[in-house]
């Protein structure tokens, strides 16, 4: 029985009578046109001159399912679908009553039940006599094509280019006579001519005529069985480039045998060439894909049966060809200890048509073994939802499984160790409790110190200044060292009254709670100065102040430190010069701080206040030890003061989150710098 041939978008040109005698002028015989059509359908038949079966089809009984009883006669008509029988008869009969060709369509029977489209050509046969000696026809399987239109997904232009055109090439002559389908296929006009040598020189594509020679030689070769397979480009006079499956039969005459004639057809197949290369183009750029990609890729079909590995799978393995199934895979790369896992996965995924992970261990070309996670996931036919493939791919998780195990063997290290750290914050925790009882005591003593100091130790001092006054009230006429002695003495009095009211402000500060509560700076700077407004007259001083920010503080704090600069600063002055001060604000962010500035609160953005003099100025070297307690750089005879003046205002900065710092130079005043938060 032929094998069915596949014409998914074909059209035979069964379409002229065939006489029985011999060839003339390109009158085929029957035999010849059997000879070419028959490689061509899915069944080919003949019936009597009425239209009558009389000679068994083994081809259209394997094609519709019939048996031969059901054919014979007009019982081919019960293969035909119901609503087109009529239809089929009537082209049948009508055929058969004018002598005049059939082509028709309509749907049959397959041998599974279904309803397939058929495209019926047949053709009279005519005899010496000039009657119809009998019908030949053919079936071809134009399903998909149907299914085609029916869907509208392919355009008439594909159709039409996939015709079929039919030719007779008498070798001898090199004379060709091709139907006009066959010169369209070519690019020529109906009125043209087409040989062999013609086709070599100019229409067969200069890659493909030695191929297409070779074929013709072997068909030409007595000895074999005539027939010409081969798929060819002809670049058409329009410069277009058209795929042809070209399919003939050689005919031979005479004894020894000799090349006659080549009757045989050509299908435009470009269609299904260039499906072709953008498979192979797809296929080639997913194997690039998959080559590069640094994991192993694979997959298998629905058995089991491997399809495909990817190079980082050999260069891992060193394995010089592809093994053939999954069980091979697990049994010869797989750990003996996860072959049972790995094979039981993979069978439940198989059964239950899920995904499945795994993790096992592969072996290597060096003969050790690595953790790989595996990951598949199934595929499934679009059409049918069956699995078709597997898809997958293993990923290296070996340093992660040893990490995993050193920490599960170092789980007893980490409990003594959390032991450990447990008992000494254990001991942090007491040892920190203590130090909190220790500055609670400090901070009970300096509130003791600071009660004694504004009480017991003013009160003889007091007591010596009243002593002082009296007995100057009394010897007020006495003159001589008795009178220098009793001034001397309640100067100092006065001055370590003084001393003490500062060292009590000192530790009122250092021993502060944090304050903050909005604060407007002007407002501070205009009661100092009314303060000092007694003093600022004397010395005929200017003062200028800019605008002044709002900062988060403690006010009292905050006049105690505009207090002692602007006290300083007209204390400082030069006797030749009437003091001019300056206190201006502007706002800088963190980096733009200077280097040796560290304020104690970090923020984004500070407060940037100046208070400039143009007093006696000091040495810069000196900048670090004016702000200790009790650090003077003049006598007590030059001026008078304490020494903890400035150890105040840097007390009173860092207590607002800030920092202090000055620059001068002899003879040119000082500046004064203070940063708090914005």
């Amino acid at each position: 029985m032929p094998k069915k041939a596949n014409h998914t978008k074909s059209q035979i040109l069964l379409t002229q009578p065939v006489g029985t005698g011999s060839l003339e002028k390109g009158f085929l015989t029957a035999h010849e046109l059997w000879a070419l059509i028959e490689p061509l359908a899915q069944a080919v038949w003949e019936t009597d001159a009425n239209g009558q079966v009389r000679v068994d089809s083994p081809t259209w009984r394997a094609y519709t399912g019939q048996s031969l009883g059901d054919w014979l006669g007009e019982g081919w008509g019960s293969a035909v679908h119901p609503h087109d029988r009529d239809y089929a008869l009537s082209q049948w009969q009508q055929a058969v009553r004018h002598r005049t060709p059939v082509n028709a369509e309509f749907r049959i029977a397959s041998p599974d039940g279904s309803w397939q489209w058929t495209n019926v050509r047949a053709i009279p046969v005519y005899q010496a006599d000039g009657t119809v000696g009998k019908w030949i026809g053919l079936n071809l399987d134009i399903q998909d094509r149907k299914r085609a239109e029916q869907t509208r997904r392919k355009s008439e232009e594909s159709l039409m280019a996939a015709a079929m055109g039919t030719y007779v090439w008498y070798v001898e002559e090199d004379r060709g006579e091709p139907d006009e389908q066959m010169l369209q296929l070519f690019g020529l006009p109906p009125e043209g001519t087409l040989n062999l040598t013609a086709a070599l020189n100019s229409l067969i594509h200069p890659q493909d005529v030695p191929a297409y020679m070779q074929a013709v030689k072997q068909a030409a070769d007595p000895v074999g069985n005539g027939q010409l397979r081969q798929d060819i480009r002809v670049i058409q006079p329009s410069g277009q480039t058209r795929w042809l499956s070209i399919r003939g039969q050689m005919f031979f005459r005479g004894m020894p045998r000799q090349a006659n004639r080549l009757v045989g057809s050509a299908i435009d197949i470009t269609d299904r060439k260039v499906a072709e290369e953008a498979l192979r183009e797809s296929e080639t750029q997913f194997r690039l894909m998959a080559d590069t990609i640094p994991q192993i890729i694979w997959w298998f079909d629905a058995d089991g049966r491997n399809e495909f590995f990817n190079k980082p799978w050999y260069h891992y393995t060193g394995a010089t060809s592809q093994p053939l199934t999954a069980e091979e895979v697990t049994h010869r790369f797989i750990h003996p200890q996860d072959r049972p896992l790995t094979l039981a996965a993979f069978a439940q995924a198989r059964q239950q048509g899920l995904a499945y992970q795994v993790e096992h261990r592969i072996q290597s070309a060096a003969g050790t073994y690595r953790w790989f996670l595996v990951r598949a996931e199934p595929y499934r036919d679009p059409q049918t939802g069956a699995i078709t493939r597997w898809f997958g791919a293993s990923v290296d998780i070996d340093d992660r499984k040893l990490a995993e195990e050193a920490l599960l063997h170092s789980e007893a290290g980490y409990r003594e160790l959390s032991t450990k750290l447990e008992q000494q914050v254990q001991q942090r925790t007491q040892q920190l409790q203590a130090s909190v009882v220790d500055l609670q005591r400090s901070n009970e003593n300096l509130q003791q110190f600071a009660y004694v100091a504004s009480h017991d130790l003013q009160e003889p001092l007091r007591k010596i200044q009243q002593f002082g006054d009296l007995l100057k009230s009394q010897y007020a006429q006495t003159s001589g060292e008795a009178l220098v002695y009793l001034e001397r003495m309640q100067s100092a009095a006065a001055r370590m009254s003084v001393l003490i009211k500062a060292l009590l402000n000192f530790s009122q500060i250092a021993n502060q709670q944090d304050t903050r509560i909005p604060v407007s700076l002007a407002q501070v700077v205009r009661d100092v100065l009314s303060d000092i407004d007694l003093l600022r007259t004397e010395t005929q001083a200017r003062i200028e102040v800019a605008p002044l920010p709002v900062v988060e503080g403690d006010a009292r704090q905050l006049g105690q430190l505009f207090q002692n600069l602007l006290g300083n600063a007209l204390k400082f002055r030069r006797r030749d010069t009437p003091p001019v001060i300056q206190v201006k604000s502007e706002r800088v962010i963190r980096h733009e701080l200077p280097a040796g500035v560290k304020p104690a609160r970090q923020v984004e953005a500070y407060y940037q206040i100046e208070v400039i003099d143009n007093g006696i100025g000091f040495e810069e070297q000196y900048v670090d030890r004016i702000f200790q307690i009790f650090q003077r750089l003049h006598g007590k005879s030059a001026y008078a003061g304490t020494g903890i003046g400035l150890a105040i205002c840097e007390k009173v900065v860092a207590n607002h989150g800030g920092a202090i710092t000055a620059t001068s130079q002899p003879g040119q005043g000082a500046t004064f710098t203070i940063y708090l938060p914005a």
